[in-house]
């Protein structure tokens, strides 16, 4: 079991808050205060999963109300809300476009830095490939996930797996064919 240290449960209320219109429970509404402290409320009763999507904050009143709801209307809320949360834009995403509006910096999303750093591994290939025929693929997946770091200050070694495999699927321009007991990526012969 994953238990929330008192920091992280501050920065959850907080992006709770800000998601849910308002510092009340979620249940019956009430507002919190600093005598009326909510809880921290798991939609779906696993206390592991402390996904924001998972989250809401709930009175002390309401909280022992779900324990006990015998005719699961509380568990049928909780369930409504925790798929509408996973249906609505990212909390964390949303936060972040409010500040940047509020500070008039530019902070990437995720999409954009999807978008960046695949063209930057495809830029690579494309290169590396029309220079000299080919690429080994560890040092295109290596020298991408540097590029990509060091360009956009992001990229995982994961990420840049993905898209290479995208790149060298069977609709894909390029292929992966083995030569010499290595992983070349070559021009697909069409």
């Amino acid at each position: 079991m994953t238990q929330l240290s008192q920091k992280q449960k501050i920065q959850i209320a907080e992006q709770l808050t800000e998601r849910d219109g308002g510092y009340r429970c979620f249940y019956c509404k009430t507002p919190c205060s600093m005598k009326r402290r909510p809880i921290i409320e798991h939609l779906n009763d696993k206390r592991s999963d402390n996904r924001l999507d998972n989250l809401v904050l709930s009175c002390q009143s309401c909280n022992i109300k779900k324990a006990a709801d015998e005719d699961c209307v509380y568990s049928d809320i909780a369930f409504l809300k925790r798929e509408q949360n996973e249906n609505q834009i990212y909390v964390r995403e949303k936060i972040l476009n409010r500040l940047t509006k509020s500070t008039k910096k530019e902070i990437p999303t995720e999409i954009d830095i999807n978008t960046n750093n695949y063209k930057v591994v495809l830029d690579f290939i494309e290169s590396r490939v029309e220079s000299f025929d080919s690429v080994e693929y560890k040092d295109a997946l290596n020298s991408c996930v540097y590029l990509c770091k060091s360009k956009t200050s992001h990229g995982s070694q994961q990420c840049v797996r993905n898209y290479i495999q995208a790149m060298t699927s069977s609709v894909s321009p390029y292929e992966i064919i083995k030569r010499d007991n290595k992983k070349i990526i070559v021009k697909r012969a069409r």
